[in-house]
């Protein structure tokens, strides 16, 4: 019998609980009202403080360079610091006595210089040939000269055989504590023989004697038996975001050598391997990819704003570290970066939960995520070695690997996608003249398959030994793990235990694995006969101004200091170089030496041509287009040529609240209105899951046997129907 008195009848009874739930409704209406209400207050304080939150880069342009600042940075560093290890590292963050990296054999040599937690310094050496001769160095980036000056003995010692090595400069890629606080110092320690501390013109680094500008050739140390200038050149790069006065630092070997170094670039806060430093002092731009997605094709571009600010910096070194023209595309694995923090590990592990679009992993081929996932747990293993081992640097890296595992080159590689797809859709649509199909060489070098020609040779290089560990590109750019698809592999495996191949057939399929691991799983392309949405031509728009114009100044004061151009009052006004853009898709690898890059320059070319004959800057026959070229034009010109959207008039000064911009062009003038095509969003996705490695094991696929036919693979697969291969669009 059914206790009535149950609580499970209580549970379920309509006429008991009914008013009790409308009852507790209320009641948790009241309460949340009176919580709002009490907390009505801090959302106001909220709103009103919003603005200086997103202003806290301030404190550390302006309050950080006084002594306060400085005080409060050493103490927590010293607090960290006292948890540091004795160990092989000789009380510094990494191991780093033992390693040299060669740039001119036998004469010209870097050392990495470990400071405070993860800061890393450089010291180049120059070594004369006779042994009676001086040791010249420079030093960049001296934040604790104690920490120099012992490095640079024990160097000696391991290195040099205890000869003495005279500091002539110090060159500081910017401002902060962390870089420059040992510059006196060091200057005292060696003040017999450094001249020369050397800064950014607007950075007021500290005992700054020497001022650099943007593109400034750097005085190098001579004597009479010993002449740095005679083996390499260092150039300043002037990187504004990070600090109003960043400098990289571009180091170019001027005789042929076989240490396989074509450049390096001492980056300091700018670029890190893995990542990029913070843009404290350029211009305030939150939450800029959620709002990128709501522009349009008449928004204004902060290029100078936030991560955009560091993009135009890599952009900048990507175009400046060495000329596209003279060096093949493996001159990549030749340049390295050396950054100012040992950040990696770090920044590697942030990209597994970061949102943004240079780290949706389904956007780029498998290779990318296995080289940041490769590159992650080799760096992870170094950094946390036994005691008795000491921690070795994950940094330098070859450029080559930067554009896979940086997140800011990623994100100029899917801008330089969107560029080259609307540069096609122009010239398929609007371009007077077409470019033909097969065209002859655009580049400076002998175009030969990209395939044939991956394999790395190792350059020649002295033995290392337990004190002294040699290393060069080669040795940087090597890869620890390689990875391929099972499939294949076992397709391989199958034919060799067969017979089937012989060695050389079985080494070039082994190099066509690695290659196929390279092409994306899912096909993107843009919708044929269809122009680029609103939003896709702003985003058009950002990347040809951050591939294409150099950083500038962030005043105009700056610009004058500093050598770079004007910032300026609309973003249809940025000038657009045509070389610049050509050499920043080349390092990206978006052209190759093959006749499909030299086709893409060949359009280049002819949209530059249009631009300029509109602009009435140049006139010329048509034979002679892409010759006679001004090589930069104002984004507004691109803007109305390409995509059909008029030039932007600013606004008065007080008028800018009430009047809106008038076109400086008539839309009607444009073949856009007669050609019919309508502005579509999104693209389309192709992907056949039935021969798809990754879906391989989702659809029931039993492979049978394996066959070689002309040299290539064919799996045959049974226990499915083959279903029509979808294209389906994805916004």
């Amino acid at each position: 019998m059914t206790n009535p008195f149950s609580l499970r009848e209580w549970r379920h009874n309509p006429c008991l609980m009914s008013p009790l739930t409308l009852t507790g409704f209320i009641l948790l209406c009241l309460l949340w009202l009176f919580t709002m209400i009490l907390k009505f207050p801090t959302f106001l304080l909220g709103l009103f403080l919003q603005p200086l939150t997103n202003r806290m880069g301030f404190i550390v342009e302006f309050l950080y360079p006084l002594s306060i600042g400085r005080w409060v940075h050493f103490y927590i560093m010293r607090l960290a610091m006292r948890a540091r290890r004795l160990d092989k590292s000789h009380g510094y963050h990494s191991r780093a006595i033992e390693q040299r990296l060669a740039v001119v054999e036998q004469r010209i040599y870097v050392h990495a210089l470990p400071q405070f937690m993860d800061n890393l310094g450089y010291l180049i050496v120059s070594v004369p040939t006779a042994a009676s001769g001086n040791i010249l160095a420079v030093v960049i980036d001296c934040g604790d000269a104690e920490a120099v000056t012992r490095q640079i003995y024990f160097i000696s010692e391991r290195h040099y055989r205890k000869r003495r090595i005279q500091v002539v400069s110090i060159l500081s890629t910017h401002k902060h504590h962390d870089h420059t606080a040992g510059n006196r110092a060091l200057q005292n320690q060696f003040k017999d023989t450094l001249k020369h501390i050397m800064g950014g013109a607007v950075e007021k680094v500290p005992c700054c004697n020497y001022t650099l500008v943007n593109g400034q050739i750097i005085p190098l140390p001579a004597d009479d038996s010993n002449d740095m200038n005679a083996f390499i050149e260092i150039e300043a790069v002037a990187t504004p975001g990070h600090t109003r006065g960043s400098l990289a630092y571009v180091l170019r070997p001027k005789v042929p050598t076989s240490s396989s170094m074509s450049a390096l670039l001492f980056t300091g806060d700018t670029v890190f391997s893995g990542g990029s430093g913070v843009p404290f002092e350029a211009d305030i731009d939150t939450n800029q990819e959620t709002k990128a997605n709501k522009m349009t094709a008449d928004s204004l571009l902060r290029t100078s704003a936030a991560g955009y600010a560091m993009e135009r910096c890599f952009a900048e070194l990507l175009h400046r570290c060495v000329s596209h023209l003279q060096m093949p595309r493996e001159t990549a694995d030749r340049i390295i970066v050396l950054p100012g923090h040992e950040y990696t590990t770090d920044l590697l592990a942030r990209q597994w939960s970061q949102p943004n679009d240079a780290c949706r992993w389904k956007l780029f081929s498998p290779a990318v995520f296995f080289e940041v996932a490769s590159h992650f747990y080799v760096g992870n293993h170094r950094r946390n070695l036994p005691s008795n081992n000491g921690n070795l640097l994950i940094a330098p890296s070859p450029l080559s690997r930067e554009v896979l595992i940086n997140p800011g080159l990623r994100s100029l590689l899917r801008r330089g996608v969107l560029v080259l797809n609307h540069l096609n859709q122009w010239h398929n649509h609007f371009a007077v003249r077409k470019v033909p199909e097969a065209v002859t060489g655009a580049f400076g070098v002998n175009a030969s398959p990209s395939h044939l020609r991956h394999r790395r040779s190792r350059a020649s290089n002295p033995q290392s030994t337990e004190k002294q560990w040699n290393i060069n590109g080669n040795d940087l750019s090597r890869p620890v793990f390689t990875t391929v698809y099972a499939t294949d592999l076992e397709a391989l495996m199958h034919d060799l235990e067969k017979n089937r191949v012989t060695g050389p057939v079985a080494a070039a399929r082994l190099e066509q694995m690695v290659l196929a691991l390279q092409q994306p799983n899912v096909g993107r392309r843009p919708i044929p006969s269809s122009l680029p949405s609103s939003n896709a031509v702003y985003k058009g728009l950002l990347g040809f101004a951050l591939l294409g114009s150099a950083p500038n100044a962030l005043s105009l004061s700056d610009s004058v200091a500093m050598k770079l151009p004007a910032p300026v009052k609309h973003s249809d006004a940025l000038l657009v170089s045509k070389s610049r853009l050509i050499a920043v898709l080349y390092w990206l690898g978006l052209l190759n030496e093959e006749n499909e890059g030299q086709r893409t320059i060949r359009i280049l070319e002819q949209l530059w041509w249009e631009c300029s004959k509109y602009e009435s800057l140049l006139k010329y026959d048509l034979e002679e287009a892409g010759t006679q070229v001004r090589d930069t034009i104002q984004l507004g010109t691109l803007k109305w040529l390409v995509y059909g959207v008029p030039t932007l008039r600013p606004a008065g000064l007080f008028c800018m609240p009430c009047k809106r911009p008038e076109p400086m062009q008539d839309v009607r003038d444009h073949p856009i209105v007669q050609c019919g095509l309508k502005r579509e969003q999104g693209e389309l996705v192709r992907h056949d899951m039935y021969s798809c490695p990754l879906c391989i094991g989702a659809t029931g696929q039993l492979i049978q046997n394996f066959e070689q036919i002309n040299g290539s693979m064919r799996i045959n697969s049974v226990s499915f129907e083959v279903a029509p291969l979808e294209v389906s669009r994805e916004d």
